[in-house]
């Protein structure tokens, strides 16, 4: 018995099993053939949902986490100058 699974979790906060196509709490549903629509939609929404200007152009950078270096924060706000290039 040693060898069963005594706890499980999900590695590094990524779960495989979650899906834009059957989530009930996103605006829109999508899968691979209509991503960029249902991304768009979902998008408008929670830019409206956060009081923000709807901007289809816009980067949006999410985080759920502990405010803390062992979970990848220095890593993000490192980052953000690189993935704001050529944004407006």
């Amino acid at each position: 018995r040693g060898g069963e699974m005594r706890l499980a979790g999900i590695l590094n906060g990524i779960s495989d099993e979650w899906s834009p196509a059957t989530d009930p709490k996103i605006p829109q549903n999508y899968r691979l053939a209509d991503m960029e629509e249902g991304k768009r939609v979902c998008k408008a929404a929670l830019q409206r949902e956060l009081g923000l200007e709807e901007d289809p152009e816009a980067c949006l950078i999410g985080f759920c986490g502990r405010l803390c270096f062992q979970k990848g924060l220095t890593l993000i706000m490192g980052s953000v100058e690189w993935m704001m290039q050529g944004q407006p």
